[in-house]
């Protein structure tokens, strides 16, 4: 598997990128869309802050629970765990029924088939309920193409993008398939 190409990106680069990514989510986004940021306890401040900044209103802390499948740290800790940062544009839009989803989320870590931080089909999909049924999700950072998956598969609508195209290959072919079942 090729090299992850943001891997390396030193963290000034890396918060100018997140900014200007969520200042254009921002804009594209319907008064209550929510937005989701994952990130490790590193990334955890600044990502606060740079969505504050930009204008989106956090609104929680969510978990993922990887489970024991992680790497683990002789005489330490596990890293069992991944932060998303929860925020909305706006107040909450109305739902009928309302909705009234999980923060903490576990689903085993998925062996790396086709991306190097991939996620679990079953997590997006868990995490894709915050949008309205009939609903956009936008994944600026789509890698594999997991979260469309996820989104095709729950009857909403997805947009993604990719600068690597290697990826951009990947997820084309997922959703293609993803669309077939659905």
């Amino acid at each position: 598997m090729d090299p992850f190409a943001g891997d390396s990106v030193l963290p000034d680069a890396w918060a100018e990128m997140m900014t200007v990514a969520f200042s254009y989510a921002l804009r594209l986004a319907r008064h209550g869309a929510s937005a989701l940021a994952f990130c490790d306890w590193r990334g955890y401040p600044m990502l606060m802050r740079i969505l504050g900044a930009v204008g989106w209103s956090v609104r929680g802390l969510l978990v993922w629970d990887k489970g024991r499948g992680t790497r683990p740290f002789k005489n330490g800790f596990r890293a069992q765990t991944e932060l998303i940062i929860w925020a909305r544009k706006g107040l909450a839009p109305d739902r009928d029924p309302p909705v009234y989803l999980d923060g903490v989320f576990r689903h085993p870590s998925p062996p790396r088939v086709h991306h190097m931080v991939e996620k679990p089909v079953g997590l997006m999909r868990d995490l894709v309920e915050i949008c309205p049924p009939g609903g956009v999700v936008l994944d600026p950072f789509q890698g594999s193409g997991t979260t469309g998956v996820a989104a095709l598969m729950s009857g909403r609508s997805y947009i993604g993008i990719e600068a690597i195209d290697a990826y951009h290959e990947i997820a084309c072919q997922r959703l293609a398939e993803a669309e077939r079942q659905a």
